[in-house]
């Protein structure tokens, strides 16, 4: 069974020709009002088009990730909670990983989650009961 944390990318299909790449940016863990099983929470990343409106809270800049080629972002609006033993069966066959991300665009993402406007309430409370602990933020830097 392949074990799963925050940084680790991996591509959901879409669609019939393509994928979608998603960052996991919590968990496994038990979250407070889902079953008993760990869950995890993901992030996807698309691309910036012309003309369409984003989220601008968490841009992506090609090289900041291996898979990133055009400027991109992360759409709060879709995050998703599975269960660990999910995405550990799901990455044993039809997702397929990718390259971590580095630890500074995992903190972005992840602390865009409380900073968008289009983050849905559900993740908000999830990360607010945080209380900035999230094991992959760095502490804030004393001025």
């Amino acid at each position: 069974m392949c074990e799963i944390a925050p940084g680790q990318t991996f591509h959901i299909p879409s669609g019939p020709k393509g994928s979608h790449l998603f960052i996991l940016i919590l968990g496994p863990v038990a979250l407070p009002g889902y079953c008993k099983q760990t869950q995890v929470v993901t992030a996807g990343i698309t691309s910036l088009r012309e003309n369409i409106p984003h989220d601008p809270t968490c841009i992506i800049e090609p090289g900041e990730h291996p898979f990133v080629v055009h400027e991109s972002y992360i759409v709060y609006p879709r995050l998703r909670i599975d269960p660990a033993s999910h995405v550990r069966t799901m990455l044993a066959g039809v997702w397929k990983r990718d390259e971590d991300c580095s630890p500074v665009l995992l903190e972005r993402i992840i602390r865009g989650v409380t900073l968008s406007h289009q983050t849905p309430k559900e993740f908000k409370r999830i990360f607010s009961h945080l209380d900035g602990k999230h094991p992959c933020l760095a502490p804030p830097k004393a001025n």
